[in-house]
């Protein structure tokens, strides 16, 4: 188990390429309703990495801060990103 010195956390599994699972302690702003996590959502729909990471941060956008504004910025950012990435 990786120990992420988050105060509230929770345990997650991860599927690794040789099918071992790996237990990872995530902060409770990615928890969701009915035991989902952001990671739960992005495996799920097969995101790449800077739409994954853009669905994360949309996530937590309203739970990790004060104000969702850096959060959000950072999602439009790697939309962006990826924007770039198909449009190349």
């Amino acid at each position: 188990m990786v120990n992420m010195n988050y105060t509230e956390t929770r345990t997650d599994e991860l599927q690794c390429t040789e099918d071992k699972n790996i237990k990872v302690d995530t902060p409770s702003y990615y928890d969701g309703k009915n035991n989902y996590t952001a990671i739960d959502v992005v495996n799920n729909f097969d995101l790449n990495y800077n739409l994954g990471t853009a669905c994360t941060y949309i996530l937590r956008a309203y739970r990790k801060h004060n104000t969702p504004n850096e959060d959000l910025q950072k999602a439009i950012n790697h939309l962006q990103f990826e924007l770039n990435k198909i449009n190349q």
